[in-house]
């Protein structure tokens, strides 16, 4: 996992998102994640979770959410 390395952008957000699960014990939703980095569109964020994915820092589970590996 986690072969290939990350822009600045997404290790921000990849960051965020590890935050967000300390104090929140469950990952961001889309929402906060567009209103962290203010993206207009809540597509920068499905880009964004998408990256993360390819790139194998995430990975959908069977129950279709998002987990760190």
């Amino acid at each position: 996992m986690n072969s290939k390395p990350l822009t600045k952008k997404q290790m921000e957000v990849l960051n965020f998102m590890h935050l967000y699960f300390r104090n929140n014990d469950q990952l961001p939703p889309p929402d906060a994640i567009q209103a962290r980095f203010g993206w207009k569109s809540p597509n920068a964020v499905t880009c964004a979770r998408k990256a993360l994915e390819s790139k194998g820092w995430i990975e959908l589970n069977e129950a279709g959410k998002f987990r760190f590996y």
